[in-house]
């Protein structure tokens, strides 16, 4: 599967360059495997998918062809689902390998200084500056692991923690503390940063200090909690978006509009409302993450809060206290205050997924009234080209549907062994049933309405009303919800049929797969392989040209880039210069010509040679003899003259 997807993707990655359009290779990646599970490929594969071996390259040509047809197709939900869902899967990808990467690189320098600390040993020859050098080493490992960087860059931070670590592990403890077998240094070294955060948020707690420390909760909740109303404002109006592209799908096509043309419509409608389902399933799962995240944030901030309160009262107005009853409070203090830090920053995290999924909403012309794109003149009212082929429900009907929906169950039926009824109070407050349908399977859909009836209507996309009750699948733990009494009471004829129907429907619409958390009904439906298959490089063979005018009103027609041709040019126009016609006639010189012609005699000219002379001075030379030898060898100076060059030589 690897090798031909990856073939596959390089092939339309350059079909799509040489267009000029960028198309992420994860969208094209999954696309094929969409194209692959609706047996879109198998006139053209004869059967064969990507995990049953390496295709040629004619057939690698014919997919990519195929699929860049399918790509490049305008105003299509169908392609914008499948970005929305493998690209929030990328997303999820990214932000958790940034959190990894961040705790990492912090572990990584802790564990360095960690190292350097516990493989410390004194001797008698130590200097107090050693053990000076050992004490800010100790101080830099605990700002690197508790988060206290500021005080390792603020010089008044920095005191703040130096004064915190000294009153708990003064200089003179490092003697002791040197003795120790490495695992106990470790494990007092953590205990130390522990209490020194905790004295740290004391000290902000009182007023004294705090300057070291990271933004209190406070500064964070306010975000949050505008992030949650944003999340629900977006579930909302999906959901009733949904609910009105039900209406779509469901309704008859009118009686002038050719029946292709309707079942056109019907299926668009299908399309468009996978999407938002996409979309309101994507919000209402960080809005559940998010709810879980700010209910821990706000039990670790009120158990902060309460321990600081035991240690103001343990201190109170006392000089002195006893460390064995104040070390625990910092240290939970501590504890408490790290697992608060983690939460505050997946809070980022999630604001900054919500802002990529919102990025993935529309990218087609919807069918619903509210966000018609078709320009028309202003005279004219704006219609839909869609829904005007279909006889959709006015909005009063729409609403009687929706009150025949929530009926209430009267009588609870008998369901088969292995499925059991979980009865739910009828008066859930609209908070209440969204935080349990966040836990119902199928993302909060109804099952027996997604199961295909084998109707031209298909399965419809149908919210689950928790106050009908669930239904617990003994099987595999999953709670099935419905949309109507009428759901509940034909899921407990045949559970199995209505549970196998969905999923053959899945199969037939593979992106309701991610949707429905079904995507181990196929190999191929499953997004975390195909983003690690893709995350590495690919090889694309691609060539590009330029233009060689890029704008045809700046082409200048005279100019010649070659050189040779321009010095051709220069020389034909200076030998044309010299090809004049010229004469002059009269009536008298006619035929008659008088010329006289003068000449210049050469002029007497002499010559003599050059002779060339010289003179040299004699040569002196003086040379030393009898500087060694015996003792009675005397010294004799001889001077010679070598009288060479003179002129009677020549």
């Amino acid at each position: 599967m690897e090798d031909n997807l990856k073939r596959i993707v390089s092939e339309v990655t350059r079909l799509s360059r040489e267009a000029g359009v960028e198309v992420d290779a994860n969208v094209i990646g999954y696309t094929s495997c969409l194209q692959e599970v609706q047996k879109s490929w198998d006139d053209v594969t004869g059967g064969a998918s990507l995990s049953s071996g390496a295709f040629g390259p004619a057939l690698i040509a014919s997919l990519s062809q195929l699929l860049y047809k399918v790509l490049h197709q305008k105003d299509s939900p169908y392609i914008a689902t499948a970005k929305m869902q493998i690209m929030m899967e990328v997303a999820f990808k990214n932000q958790r390998e940034a959190v990894e990467k961040e705790q990492s690189e912090g572990q990584e320098e802790a564990s360095m200084l960690a190292r350097s600390i516990t493989g410390a040993y004194a001797n008698k020859n130590t200097t107090m500056q050693a053990y000076e050098k050992l004490h800010k080493l100790i101080i830099e490992y605990i700002c690197k692991k508790v988060g206290l960087d500021r005080a390792l860059s603020d010089e008044f931070a920095g005191e703040e923690v130096r004064a915190a670590v000294e009153s708990v592990f003064p200089l003179s403890s490092l003697a002791r503390f040197l003795t120790l077998e490495e695992a106990e240094r470790l494990q007092q070294i953590e205990e130390l940063s522990r209490i020194t955060l905790g004295i740290c948020l004391f000290n902000r707690h009182t007023g004294k200090g705090g300057r070291a420390l990271p933004p209190a909760t406070e500064t964070y909740m306010p975000q949050a909690q505008r992030l949650q109303r944003d999340l629900n404002r977006q579930a909302q109006d999906l959901a009733a978006s949904l609910r009105t592209l039900q209406a779509f799908q469901a309704a008859p096509p009118s009686p002038s509009v050719p029946s292709d043309e309707a079942a056109a419509a019907s299926e668009r409608a299908r399309l468009e409302a996978i999407n938002v389902a996409q979309a309101f399933a994507t919000f209402q799962q960080l809005s559940a993450d998010l709810n879980a995240g700010l209910e821990a944030t706000q039990q670790l901030d009120a158990e902060v809060q309460h321990t600081l309160l035991q240690v103001q009262d343990s201190v109170g107005s006392n000089a002195a206290i006893s460390k064995d009853i104040i070390y625990p409070l910092f240290d939970r203090l501590g504890t408490l205050q790290i697992a608060l830090v983690e939460e505050l920053r997946l809070l980022v995290v999630r604001q900054r997924l919500y802002e990529e999924a919102s990025s993935m909403l529309g990218g087609y012309t919807s069918m619903l009234p509210s966000q018609v794109k078709v320009k028309q003149p202003k005279a004219s009212q704006v219609s839909n080209p869609w829904i005007s082929k279909l006889q959709v429900p006015s909005a009063a009907e729409q609403e009687a549907n929706t009150r025949i929906d929530s009926t209430p169950l009267e009588e609870v039926p008998i369901f088969p062994e292995g499925y059991e009824y979980i009865s739910t109070p009828a008066d859930l407050s609209p908070q209440q049933a969204v935080q349990m349908l966040q836990g119902v399977s199928l993302s909060g859909f109804c099952a027996v309405s997604l199961s295909d009836p084998g109707t031209s209507s298909g399965p419809v996309l149908r919210l689950v009303q928790p106050s009908l009750g669930l239904v617990k699948v003994e099987a595999s733990g999953e709670l099935i919800g419905f949309s109507s009494a009428q759901a509940v009471s034909t899921f407990s004829a045949d559970p199995a049929a209505i549970l196998e129907g969905m999923e053959k429907a899945v199969l037939k619409q593979p992106l309701l797969a991610k949707l429905l958390g079904r995507t181990h009904l196929h190999t191929s439906l499953q997004l975390q392989t195909v983003v690690d298959i893709l995350s590495g490089p690919l090889k694309v063979d691609f060539g590009s040209q330029t233009p060689v005018h890029f704008l045809e009103r700046h082409i200048d027609y005279s100019y010649e880039w070659n050189e040779w041709a321009l010095r051709r040019r220069v020389l034909s126009l200076a030998n044309l210069r010299q090809k004049c016609t010229h004469g002059t006639q009269t009536t008298l010189t006619h035929f008659k010509r008088d010329g006289d012609t003068q000449v210049w005699l050469p002029k007497e000219a002499q010559v003599q040679t050059r002779v060339n002379k010289g003179q040299s001075m004699p040569k002196k030379l003086q040379y030393v003899a009898g500087l060694r030898g015996s003792p009675h060898t005397k010294m004799n100076v001889i001077r010679l003259d070598l009288d060479l060059g003179q002129p009677h030589q020549y």
